[in-house]
């Protein structure tokens, strides 16, 4: 990109550089290395997930005079 006579050109911002997977040797870069990640523990989130997933019963006992077809009242 060529830049116009009337613009200013914006000074290149960089990134900082996080190195997660790589293993440098250069000691500038072993400061920019970051630690290891920790799993999160995932137990509390499956045990109510687990919980909300029962199903809670709707009707405890039946009524067989509900299950019973109806006379029609013409």
């Amino acid at each position: 990109k060529i830049p116009r006579e009337d613009e200013e050109e914006e000074p290149v911002k960089h990134r900082e550089i996080k190195l997660r997977n790589y293993d440098p040797e250069d000691e500038e870069l072993k400061k920019r290395k970051l630690p290891p990640a920790k799993p999160a523990s995932v137990e509390d989130t499956v045990k109510e997930q687990l919980e909300a997933a029962k199903p809670e019963p709707i009707i405890d006992e039946v009524d067989l005079a509900n299950l019973a077809p109806r006379k029609p009242d013409w």
